[in-house]
Parts: C-alpha cells; sequence; structure tokens
C-alpha cells in the first residue's frame, strides 16, 4: 500500500532524494561561541500536492549515524510558500557546534509523507 502511495505521491525524484551537501560559515550569524552551521539542498519534488499549501519537506539531522528520524535528532520544517511556485528546496542548520552531523530528508503533503531520503553525512569544521 506505501509504495502505491509512493508511485502515485512521490515521483522517483524523492523516492532516491539526493541531498548535495554544501559547507557554508555563517559568519553573519556566528553565535558567541563560535558555532557555525550548514546549508543542506535535495532534488525538488515537482509534484503538486508537494508545492502547494500543506505540502513542504521536513529536515533531520543528528549527531548519531544511523538514527530514526522519527524517534531522535531535530527536525526543520520546510514548508510551502503561499504564492511561490516550488517549495524551497534548502534549509540551514545553523548555531551547530563544529562536528559531524547525519541528514535525512522527506517530503510531505496533506496526503501523506514520503520515504526518507538516503543518510547523508556533513562536517561543520571547527573555526
Amino acid at each position: 500500500m506505501l509504495n502505491k502511495f509512493l508511485r502515485l505521491f512521490c515521483k522517483p525524484v524523492v523516492q532516491t532524494l539526493l541531498l548535495v551537501l554544501l559547507l557554508l560559515p555563517l559568519s553573519s550569524c556566528k553565535n558567541s561561541d563560535d558555532r557555525k552551521g550548514a546549508l543542506v539542498t535535495w532534488d525538488a519534488n515537482r509534484e503538486s500536492s508537494v508545492n502547494s499549501d500543506g505540502g513542504g519537506y521536513k529536515v533531520y539531522y543528528s549527531t548519531k549515524s544511523g538514527f530514526d528520524p522519527l524517534t531522535e535528532g531535530t527536525v526543520i520544517v520546510v514548508p510551502h510558500i503561499a504564492h511561490a511556485q516550488h517549495t524551497p528546496n534548502k534549509a540551514m542548520i545553523s548555531g551547530v557546534p563544529a562536528g559531524t552531523y547525519y541528514v535525512r530528508v522527506m517530503a510531505y503533503s496533506r496526503f501523506g509523507t514520503s520515504d526518507f531520503s538516503t543518510e547523508q553525512s556533513i562536517v561543520v569544521p571547527a573555526l
């Protein structure tokens, strides 16, 4: 049933969501304790339900490899913006200390959610 839903709801681009991770020092957003961040981007889903009210993406991250996004880590919700053609396909993980972070992304809509992307790792270097 879930696979049938995913074929209807999530085009293959979301089923195999690829994260393109770009390390970005946050000099303008630097905390007093030298925390940085990273910009996470992924292939956009062109499904209309993701790119309309009630749709978007959820970006989950943790310092633990193999983490369960539903019970561990932190989530950033990237909702569709009213009157925009597409939902943004990037999120900033900010205010985090240096270290390795593991990231997974899922698309959502009022009809349900996609599978999680494959876990990807990023390194936020020390200053």
